[in-house]
């Protein structure tokens, strides 16, 4: 998709960006806010769990 983005950027007429945009936004969303080792609530986990020992700890 980021190909089709890049080949639409540059003018290229045969790039649809439409159907570019719509395949991958689902995806991201996915990659961001889905269960897995990959995803971006497991990365920022522990910095999740330190503020919120802060918070809780009296």
């Amino acid at each position: 998709m980021l190909m089709v983005l890049t080949m639409a950027a540059r003018g290229f007429e045969g790039a649809d960006v439409q159907a570019a945009l719509l395949y991958a936004l689902p995806y991201a969303a996915l990659a961001l806010t889905g269960p897995g080792r990959h995803s971006l609530d497991h990365r920022l986990r522990p910095r999740y769990r330190r503020l919120l020992a802060r918070l809780v700890t009296p």
